[in-house]
């Protein structure tokens, strides 16, 4: 699978505590924690050459285009994934059994291969109604949700609707085995509305540079 650059957005809570030992008595610190001052000022405005979703600089050859979700299986025999490195912006979503699975979006640049696809679960919605009607890729959903899909102001290109542009890759178990690429899931429903201009991103200062590494600490799930 090829490394490529994808925008993580991360927030991270840290509780820090402080104990007290020894023979004397001593006589606590106070301290007071003034809440934050909320900010009245306007919001940064968005270049409209930035792409929406990592705010980095749009290639101008790049198709104005909706947001792309596929579901990603992150289940141990899921593993290794396929296109997660390509894209934009990917959410990692707690499921059953200490399990998780990932939300991978693309928009700015596309994956030859991404999988596993697996199902939907109702916090997909959660994030997707902010990028106006992005295409969503799945495996299936029960009954209940599946019916919320279907009324979400989304563009079903699951393996349901598109059968052919799925495959069951060689050498893996099933359920751990579909795959598609974004290509063609673009291309099955034409060119639906561009992301929404609530979901864009604060454009990446000039001043910025790549970093050479991240890490980011995740559920401990898997």
């Amino acid at each position: 699978m090829r490394c490529r650059r994808a925008a993580v957005a991360a927030v991270a809570l840290s509780l820090l505590g402080a104990a007290c030992g020894g023979g004397g008595k001593k006589e606590a610190a106070s301290s007071t924690t003034q809440p934050p001052t909320p900010s009245t000022g306007p919001a940064p405005a968005v270049d409209a050459n930035a792409d929406p979703l990592t705010g980095l600089p749009r290639d101008p050859a790049a198709p104005v285009r909706a947001a792309l979700i596929v579901k990603i299986d992150n289940a141990p025999k899921a593993r290794p994934q396929a296109g997660i490195n390509d894209a934009d912006i990917v959410v990692e979503e707690g499921v059953e059994g200490g399990v998780t699975r990932f939300a991978t979006l693309f928009h700015s640049k596309d994956a030859a291969s991404v999988g596993p696809v697996r199902s939907a679960r109702s916090t997909d919605l959660l994030f997707a109604q902010q990028l106006g009607r992005p295409l969503f890729s799945y495996s299936g959903a029960n009954a209940v949700f599946a019916d919320l899909v279907h009324k979400a102001p989304l563009v079903d290109v699951g393996v349901g609707r598109f059968p052919a542009i799925y495959q069951r890759q060689a050498g893996r178990p099933s359920p751990y085995n579909l795959f598609s690429d974004t290509k063609a899931m673009f291309a099955s429903v034409g060119e639906p509305s561009p992301v929404a201009a609530s979901a864009t991103a604060t454009p990446v200062p000039a001043s910025s540079a790549p970093a050479a590494a991240a890490a980011i600490r995740t559920a401990a799930l898997t």
